[in-house]
């Protein structure tokens, strides 16, 4: 190969690896003492010199690609541009690359170290995939929201920009891996290598194409649906990355991933407030709160995606119905109660202080990063805010309905289970806000599971926040029905239990 080209593709190649260690957060920096060790290798393989190696290295410190800190460097202001501006030659694998895959099918694999290109196969594979996208012949995922499954992120980024993650290079050795497992049957003699060799350029070029896909399946790399909870198998036909699922309801096939399939942004549910309505901490109430709620769904299983928002979502939904307690998953996210006071809405917003209008101004002016996450809510006379602790596991259940479970799993008499809850709602650090007062039915509106980000931007289109200035809405209970304009809402009705909890005779 003529140097200039080799230079070319060597140096995208070592953009490629900082981006591995840097970008993706994994580190800051990284020591070069122990990452140059085997860097030549890698790149310039047996022409591979230590003062070569460092000359490269010193030309991307030189345009500004990597910034180098005493024995340490990480990732600079220029890298974006040599990025850009790289584009590795494409690169045929001859039979002299494969020669090892001879006789022994085993052999016939990539290496799990080879996301730097230093096996031929994934060097030419990954040399056509940059190429392809630096002529725009990529197309990105369509119909699948942001944030629901990295990979897909992943690639839409890839095609938009040429950044290139660890992930999208192991989708592409898994598929290199599946394609030979699918086209190459039984030995290989050393004398089929040429036609062998000519078969993976075809299929790099042609982007596997083979009649079944899913024969490319099965590699070790998984990818994460966040609304289901399901591990889906990614693979590049035709150069374009498609999931395929792996369901009981299928038997156990594989199908491709239907993104027809839309997930709400808002759960509507209406509700029966009883006049006076609790929401609570699952964790840090008082020990009676916690053990009578434990006890109530103590024989419900959790979904078995729970941490997915599908899993949740059923789990809000079974906790109502069967013990009239509806536990809401948020994940990472501990909200306070704020009443409106013009609409009677009670919404819950995560947020940290409550700080006024003149304090709002002075912290937007100085572009305060906490003000800008929303950290700060500016006060509004319109709003009330209560003084308690963030909720941690939100659970709903009506004031009357709380006190007979708590009765009930504390042995104890219903007075003595109201005095709990009161006494909680009225602690200086509750985790219990108590809503009175209220009509007796209300309509209650949370996010898809723990899809808080979809729920904010919905609740925003609708002007529910009107003038609030920072918080991340988690819920919404309103007395009259709320337009959510173009956001997805559904709505779900659900006949909550209502146990006979006997008084107990205890004092």
């Amino acid at each position: 190969m003529p140097e200039n080209i080799s230079k070319i593709m060597q140096e995208h190649q070592m953009l490629l690896w900082c981006q591995f260690m840097s970008a993706e957060g994994r580190t800051d920096r990284i020591s070069m003492g122990i990452d140059l060790r085997n860097l030549g290798s890698m790149l310039f393989g047996e022409n591979a010199t230590d003062k070569r190696t460092r000359a490269m290295f010193r030309d991307l410190v030189s345009e500004g690609a990597i910034v180098e800190n005493e024995k340490t460097w990480s990732l600079g202001p220029g890298f974006a541009d040599a990025l850009s501006t790289r584009r590795p030659a494409r690169r045929a694998v001859t039979a002299g690359d494969i020669s090892g895959w001879a006789g022994n099918p085993r052999k016939r694999r990539i290496s799990l170290k080879a996301e730097l290109g230093e096996d031929p196969v994934l060097r030419a594979g990954l040399c056509e995939m940059i190429n392809l996208q630096r002529e725009g012949r990529l197309e990105k995922i369509d119909g699948l929201d942001e944030g629901r499954i990295a990979s897909a992120d992943d690639w839409n980024r890839f095609v938009d920009t040429g950044v290139l993650t660890r992930d999208l290079v192991f989708i592409l050795r898994d598929c290199l891996s599946g394609y030979v497992s699918a086209e190459l049957i039984g030995d290989l003699l050393p004398g089929q290598l040429p036609a062998t060799a000519d078969l993976l350029n075809k299929g790099i070029a042609a982007g596997f194409s083979i009649d079944d896909p899913t024969m490319m399946l099965g590699g070790v790399n998984r990818s994460h649906d966040r609304k289901t909870g399901e591990d889906l198998y990614p693979v590049l036909p035709g150069w374009q990355l498609t999931f395929y699922t792996c369901r009981e309801e299928d038997n156990y096939d594989f199908q491709p991933l239907d993104l027809e399939i839309e997930y709400p942004d808002v759960v509507h549910i209406e509700i029966d407030t009883g006049g006076d309505l609790c929401l609570f901490s699952g964790r840090s109430t008082p020990e009676a709160i916690t053990k009578a709620l434990y006890q109530s769904q103590e024989e419900i299983e959790l979904p078995y995606h729970f941490n997915a928002d599908k899993g949740s979502f059923e789990h809000a939904v079974q906790t109502y119905e069967k013990t009239g307690v509806m536990s809401v998953y948020l994940g990472d996210f501990f909200p306070k109660p704020v009443t409106d006071t013009q609409s009677g809405a009670l919404l819950l917003l995560a947020y940290g202080e409550v700080v006024s209008p003149e304090e709002a101004r002075e912290l937007e002016a100085e572009d305060d990063a906490d003000y800008r996450d929303g950290y700060f809510i500016r006060d509004d006379t319109r709003y009330r805010f209560s003084d308690m602790s963030g909720i941690e596991q939100l659970n709903i259940a009506s004031f009357d309905h709380l006190s007979k479970i708590i009765s009930k799993g504390n042995d104890v008499g219903l007075e003595v289970a109201k005095g709990i809850i009161e006494e909680e709602a009225q602690s200086s650090f509750a985790h219990l806000y108590r809503a009175e007062g209220l009509p007796e039915k209300m309509h209650l509106y949370i996010p898809y599971g723990r899809g808080t980000e979809e729920f904010e931007a919905a609740c925003t289109g609708a002007g529910i926040k009107g003038a609030l200035s920072g918080g991340q809405m988690g819920m919404v209970l309103s007395p009259e029905p709320i337009d959510f304009k173009d956001a997805l809402v559904q709505t779900v009705s659900i006949t909550p239990a209502q146990p006979a909890a006997e008084e107990s005779p205890s004092p």
